[in-house]
């Protein structure tokens, strides 16, 4: 045992027994069992030693095999402790079943052209795209179906972050709405940040260009495209983005982190929209989305509802998370019931 990691096992040994409805014990398990995954991949002898102390054991790991070789990028942890009882019912605040993936190992030869991919995905946006999403939801659907979806965690840290929100968006509303999530540093870098009086203003003068192509497009249907402004696609984006309303994850973010901050002012200015309690959401909305379509992006990395988590640090490591000593407040992001489906 490394003195490091000696030092980390000491930070934690309250987790032996965590206070299940302590949002501080479920956000620091949630990171504890990330760093699993992370020593996973790197093959050190710790892992043992933190899944006794958590009471957790590695049920299946997530691979991927990238040119011959096998890579852990996420993994399936099962609750192995005691459960309780109170009175006469079982008492679940614990998850039975905890789906986590890692972000990138940037350390000699772990830096692979798969997560650099990753990145650029991230970065532009595409993240239904990333390489692990399927792999990633195919385990998650699993865990679904031996256990009560309200009895999952799905957890990830920066890239893992965005492939667990990309697997979650491809899951059964019914079954989505129930999964727990901790989600760390969770990428947002798309350079598309939605200032909404900048879209509406861009929005209206492409609207009317468009009435002016549509005339002429009736003259030459195949002369101009005027597919980027579509109302019938932007209202479907929109209610794939509504549509994840009652999914709730729990995000943790640096307020200097260039990786994931941009979350902080996203929100802020969601925010202002959902406080107006308009049925003109989607009127307010849709111009978010009209640049995604013009270049046929997906926004997974757009969502509805949250609770923001923000911690005063320029800090993109997960060790952050876990401290028996950091104090967070959430605060809850959800759009308001007039803001329906189209």
């Amino acid at each position: 045992m490394s003195g490091h990691d000696a030092n980390i096992i000491n930070e934690i040994p309250d987790l032996a027994n965590p206070d299940w409805r302590d949002p501080k014990d479920r956000r620091r398990i949630a990171a504890c069992l990330l760093n699993v995954v992370y020593q996973l991949e790197r093959g050190n002898e710790m892992v043992n030693e933190w899944c006794n102390l958590l009471k957790f054991e590695v049920a299946e790991k997530i691979t991927e095999t990238i040119q011959g070789n096998e890579r852990i990028f996420g993994a399936v942890f099962k609750w192995v402790g005691e459960s309780r009882r109170v009175g006469e019912v079982e008492e679940l605040q614990f998850p039975s079943e905890v789906v986590a993936f890692r972000g990138t190992i940037s350390e000699g030869i772990y830096v692979l052209r798969k997560d650099i991919e990753n990145i650029w995905k991230a970065i532009n946006a595409r993240h239904a795209s990333m390489s692990g999403v399927d792999i990633g939801l195919h385990y998650l659907q699993r865990s679904i179906e031996r256990q009560r979806p309200h009895n999952i965690w799905i957890a990830g840290h920066s890239l893992g972050a965005a492939i667990a929100v990309a697997a979650v968006r491809k899951m059964k509303r019914e079954d989505r709405d129930k999964i727990e999530a901790h989600l760390f540093n969770l990428p947002f870098l798309s350079p598309r940040l939605p200032e909404v009086k900048f879209f509406e203003m861009v929005g209206r003068a492409l609207a009317a260009v468009r009435d002016s192509w549509r005339s002429l497009a009736l003259c030459a249907p195949n002369a101009l495209d005027y597919k980027m402004i579509d109302d019938e696609i932007l209202r479907g984006l929109y209610n794939d983005f509504i549509g994840v309303r009652d999914w709730i994850p729990n995000i943790y973010v640096g307020n200097s982190d260039p990786i994931s901050c941009s979350y902080i002012p996203y929100f802020e200015k969601m925010q202002g929209i959902y406080e107006q309690r308009s049925r003109s959401l989607y009127e307010r909305m849709k111009y978010l989305f009209c640049f995604e379509v013009a270049q046929e992006r997906t926004p997974c990395h757009l969502l509805p509802s949250a609770r923001l988590f923000v911690k005063d640090t320029n800090n993109h490591h997960l060790g952050q998370w876990w401290s028996r000593s950091l104090k967070l407040e959430g605060k809850i992001f959800v759009p308001p019931e007039e803001a329906q489906l189209y």
